[in-house]
């Protein structure tokens, strides 16, 4: 079973054994995963109240017999009581609409917060009677569970349910022959049996993250116009690209959680003059690989008006790895400020590049 993440464990180790993956889902064993729908007006509620005009034009599309109101930026929330429950690894999506701005609140699963400051974001839908859903992966006890939605520096979206499903697996990777140039154009290649892994990432601030093969020329993060120019050691390997805001999460909360089949070695590409305190923390030791480059144009406020955009450049990087076993891996974020780092997998023995 794996272990569940507390706030401030960066590593929830295991071993994957309550789903059976196929390709683009994970098919249940056959146990109660207590995937049902849970209604937001028959949860315990504090501060928050039953929208009572259920007849108003402006408010319609919600299910069962109405929704919740949050009336206070602080402390409101809105907990449900999940029974019967397997345990393991689940989806959790919140039915909401909301007329404009973002609303982030924080999702408190068994008493303990799962999402990093300010919380699960929970963006415009374009009207009140417009409905969304806002997802993260969580991991349910066996038996009783609750799942709280608190206000925490806003008054929430108008919430309608809670969907339970199991969890999505995302992407099934071929690896297989590649080869690569260096920047010194010295022709460099690598065979590797083909081979398929899952990999498969969540972010807890709820932007977009995917997982792809690492190629010159692909996107870097999936909010900035930056694309790589060079590969160095990692064309051909598993990336998950996250979003780049999501480097505001702080050293002692999650950022990103992977989970993985099989035994693969993660790879952490950061500037040299980025500092990171919980690699040496979490056991990732500094490695002779070369590092990646990428550069793109970046908008502020001062070239909105400007008209001259501000070019980026990421080339000086330090290459940290350590090898983890099928389950769950966590990585904290940034803290904030420039810089940033990427994450890249390859499969335990994935062959290095030879020249």
């Amino acid at each position: 079973m794996i272990e569940p993440c507390s706030l401030h464990s960066f590593n929830c180790g295991g071993t994957w054994r309550n789903a059976i993956y196929r390709i683009g889902q994970v098919a249940s064993t056959g146990e109660n995963q207590c995937l049902a729908t849970y209604e937001a007006e028959t949860a315990t509620l504090h501060g928050a109240v039953v929208h009572a005009n259920t007849a108003s034009a402006g408010h319609q599309g919600f299910t069962g017999s109405s929704f919740v109101d949050y009336l206070n930026a602080n402390g409101d929330y809105v907990e449900w009581s999940l029974p019967s429950c397997s345990g393991g690894a689940a989806t959790a999506s919140f039915r909401y609409a909301l007329g404009g701005g973002n609303r982030p609140l924080q999702v408190v699963v068994n008493g303990v917060e799962v999402t990093s400051s300010p919380g699960l974001s929970f963006p415009a839908t374009g009207s009140w009677a417009s409905w969304a859903e806002a997802s993260l992966e969580v991991h349910l006890n066996a038996g009783q569970n609750t799942v709280r939605l608190v206000a925490a520096g806003s008054s929430g979206a108008n919430m309608d349910s809670l969907t339970i499903s199991s969890a999505v697996a995302a992407d099934f990777l071929q690896l297989s022959s590649h080869s690569n140039v260096a920047s010194r154009n010295t022709p460099r290649t690598r065979t590797v049996t083909s081979t398929r892994s899952q990999v498969r990432a969540v972010s807890t601030s709820g932007r977009t993250i995917s997982v792809q093969t690492a190629t010159a020329s692909s996107y870097v993060y999936h909010d900035r116009s930056y694309s790589f120019t060079s590969m160095g050691d990692f064309e051909g390997s598993v990336q998950v690209r996250y979003s780049n805001d999501d480097k505001a999460t702080d050293f002692g909360h999650v950022m990103t959680q992977i989970t993985i089949d099989e035994p693969m070695i993660v790879y952490i590409v950061k500037l040299t003059d980025n500092t990171l305190p919980w690699l040496a923390h979490e056991g990732y030791t500094l490695t002779g690989r070369s590092g990646v480059q990428f550069s793109g144009a970046r908008t502020t406020s001062e070239t909105e008006w400007s008209g001259v955009l501000s070019v980026d450049v990421f080339e000086a990087s330090q290459v940290y790895a350590r090898t983890f076993n099928a389950g769950r891996i966590s990585v904290p974020g940034n803290d904030g400020g420039d810089g940033g780092f990427l994450m890249f997998l390859e499969p335990a023995g994935f062959p290095a590049w030879s020249r």
